[in-house]
């Protein structure tokens, strides 16, 4: 498991966001890889309230081999930025 800190830009009038996320990564014989993340809290990273701090409920990856110079990628997210998108 790894713990990351996420930071995603302004963009136009959407507020700059930030989480921080524990990623877990299994890798299966086959090569398919599914990395999962969720958001945490931790003492050394407090919440902040510039930028805005969002939320992530659940959200994943799946990395699906179909040869050698192709992969097909699943992705999932449950989230809320905890801001306001106009």
């Amino acid at each position: 498991m790894q713990i990351i800190e996420l930071v995603f830009k302004k963009l136009l009038v959407i507020s700059r966001w930030e989480t921080l996320t524990l990623i877990n990564k299994f890798t299966f014989d086959n090569g398919i890889i599914i990395m999962s993340g969720v958001s945490i809290e931790h003492p050394d990273s407090p919440i902040k309230k510039d930028p805005v701090w969002a939320t992530v409920y659940s959200g994943g990856w799946i990395a699906i081999p179909l040869s050698e110079n192709r992969t097909k990628i699943l992705y999932i997210n449950s989230s809320n930025p905890n801001g306001d998108i106009p």
